[in-house]
């Protein structure tokens, strides 16, 4: 994987969490540095979970949910962003006293699920590679 940053070779320990959209486990890419659009049709979203900037859900909520509840070791940012629950990219707008809002469920690329009481929420950041090869970060 490589930092988006600097564009360095990095390694992710295995305590960070991972996840790529479309239940993607390889990405392909061809002899151009393109996505291969015999595997993508879509761009790929890679969500990288911050280990120690992470929350655990307070209740059980559903599919449909537009808010969550989480007690937090650490506070999540107030004004919004990426989270990673189970295998799932969720964006949020707002955050007060552990209640998220506004949620945006499937804008990259993952499906919305049911989650339980006590599964752990990770701060993310989202990087998004088009067919083209271009990788850019997602705010």
């Amino acid at each position: 994987m490589l930092s988006v940053a600097g564009g360095q070779r990095v390694h992710l320990p295995d305590k960070v969490k991972l996840v790529v959209s479309h239940d993607t486990r390889t990405i392909h890419y061809d002899a151009h540095g393109s996505l291969d659009l015999a595997y993508h049709n879509e761009p790929i979203y890679i969500a990288v979970g911050d280990p120690y900037q992470k929350a655990e859900l307070a209740a059980s909520c559903a599919k449909s949910y537009p808010t969550m509840t989480v007690r937090q070791p650490n506070p999540l940012p107030p004004t919004g962003g990426h989270l990673i629950v189970g295998d799932e990219i969720i964006h949020y707008s707002s955050a007060s006293g552990g209640v998220l809002s506004d949620l945006q469920r499937g804008e990259c690329g993952t499906d919305g699920e049911a989650h339980n009481q006590a599964e752990n929420v990770y701060m993310a950041r989202v990087v998004r590679i088009d067919q083209t090869g271009l990788v850019d970060r997602v705010d």
